[in-house]
């Protein structure tokens, strides 16, 4: 059953020709070069903050937006730039991943049998949902 459900998606889907190894390469190193430009540009833009006392932070992690509430300079550009970055990559994601199910909606709709596409509806629904 787990082969037929796999056969069901992945056949019509032609995954294995689509998905090369070197489109997957391609996908790991922009995906992990965006995420390093994102930390460095937003590293670089927090090494500019002043801190006039020692404080105590309220928090376990480090991230950027505790560090703003601690600084007594001015951080618009800096909220600013963490704002736009964070906008972009979510936009950017839910438009990778509409677009993604969008075809694999077409491509269910494509096969011929109704039972073909019942299942692969079956297969996919929980995916869909989410």
């Amino acid at each position: 059953m787990a082969y037929d459900r796999y056969a069901a998606i992945c056949h019509p889907l032609l995954y294995g020709q689509m998905m090369t190894r070197q489109l997957c390469g391609g996908l790991v190193w922009a995906s992990w070069g965006l995420g390093f430009l994102d930390a460095l540009i937003n590293t670089l833009m927090a090494w500019n903050l002043d801190f006039c006392e020692a404080r105590v932070m309220p928090h376990f992690s480090c991230e950027l937006p505790s560090l703003f509430s601690l600084s007594c300079s001015d951080v618009s550009a800096n909220f600013a730039v963490l704002l736009g970055s964070t906008l972009l990559h979510a936009l950017g994601t839910f438009l990778l991943v509409f677009f993604s199910y969008t075809r694999i909606v077409s491509t269910i709709l494509s096969i011929s049998s109704t039972t073909g596409r019942s299942k692969a509806f079956s297969t996919c629904s929980s995916h869909l949902t989410t």
